[in-house]
């Protein structure tokens, strides 16, 4: 049988970069809605790297996700901290799984992304950018730091 799969990366470091120089998979999420987990399972995982650095876990990090069709859990998660790493990667990749939820769902949840909020992101990109005020660029956030620190004790 054939397993079609979704990969999405993205990555975060403490140095100041442009959104264009960073690695996610941004031309995945131009057309297509946040129920599709190529869009959400990258917001998810900038999200998740961007912790990660914020938690001071890391200088670097690159997560990865990857889906198949049918199974709402990804099928696995892969932290590269490029060598920047205060704790193994292995540990952090059990630390995120624990403290979110990473079903497409409980992706388009923790980041409320099932809102008109996608026409600014044709614009300047979709990664790079501040939070709004009224939840735009939720994956931009570094709202998990503490909960990623306190799971990988």
């Amino acid at each position: 049988a054939a397993v079609a799969w979704a990969s999405r990366a993205a990555s975060a470091s403490r140095a100041p970069v442009p959104a264009s120089s960073n690695r996610p998979a941004a031309s995945a999420t131009v057309l297509e809605d946040p129920s599709k987990v190529d869009r959400s399972a990258a917001y998810a995982a900038r999200y998740l790297a961007k912790n990660v650095v914020a938690a001071g876990l890391a200088r670097r990090c690159t997560i990865q996700l990857s889906y198949a069709i049918g199974v709402s859990q990804p099928l696995s998660v892969y932290v590269d901290t490029h060598g920047t790493g205060k704790v193994a990667e292995a540990k952090l990749e059990k630390a995120i799984a624990k403290v979110m939820d990473l079903s497409p769902r409980g992706i388009r949840t923790h980041l409320n992304l099932n809102r008109p909020i996608y026409a600014r992101t044709s614009a300047y990109g979709n990664f790079g950018r501040a939070p709004d005020k009224d939840g735009g660029f939720s994956w931009e956030k570094t709202d998990l730091s503490k909960a990623l620190k306190a799971a990988v004790k």
